[in-house]
């Protein structure tokens, strides 16, 4: 259901994604591990937690990241947006001064349409800026728009038409909502608000 039409030509080859599946609550170390061989390996990466089928195994996930110093779990307060949902940002700190804003999905009714899938998941860039026509990036974070696209070889004119396609189709499948996805520019995960309460201890401020 993704709009983005980058993510969907990266996936088309496995050899372009770092992804590992997890069966239950995973280390912080394991799942660090798997975000340092993206960024050695110069590509995005996936983690699936196969075995999270509930929003409040996936706050004890998040809790259990949280424990390591290269994550940061953040309450978001996106601007224009009146919700009593949870809006909750992920963090990991790349290495390199940056810190990668990390993208969420999850199979309940709270998330956006462009962020609901079978599993929960964490996906990320764990590189640097490293996308050429994306000009307009925050100087210590990165999100997937930093995406290096040099294995997709695309010209000007054909970034710039699925940049345009991405848009639309993005606004298409939130329309139904009165979504918008600028939301969700730090945004991980939408859950309940009465979530927010089990992450009151892990929460940290900017």
């Amino acid at each position: 259901m993704t709009g983005c039409q980058f993510a969907k030509l990266i996936a088309q080859k496995r050899e372009r994604i770092v992804a590992a599946a997890f069966p239950g609550l995973t280390s912080e170390i394991d799942v660090s591990r798997l975000f340092e061989t993206g960024t050695d390996t110069h590509l995005p990466v996936i983690a699936l937690f196969t075995g999270i089928r509930t929003e409040a195994a996936l706050i004890e996930q998040l809790s259990i990241l949280a424990r390591g110093s290269r994550w940061r779990i953040t309450r978001e307060h996106p601007a224009g947006l009146i919700t009593d949902d949870a809006m909750i940002g992920v963090e990991w700190q790349i290495g390199n001064g940056c810190v990668s804003s990390v993208m969420g999905f999850a199979p309940f009714a709270t998330m956006p349409v462009t962020r609901r899938a079978p599993y929960v998941c964490l996906a990320a860039w764990p590189g640097g800026h490293d996308n050429p026509h994306w000009t307009h990036y925050e100087r210590d974070i990165v999100h997937f728009l930093d995406t290096d696209l040099t294995a997709l070889q695309l010209t000007i004119p054909k970034y710039r038409s699925l940049t345009k396609l991405s848009r639309s189709t993005t606004e298409q499948l939130l329309t139904e909502l009165g979504d918008d996805a600028r939301y969700y520019r730090r945004v991980a995960f939408r859950l309940q608000g009465s979530v927010a309460e089990s992450l009151r201890d892990v929460f940290v401020s900017r």
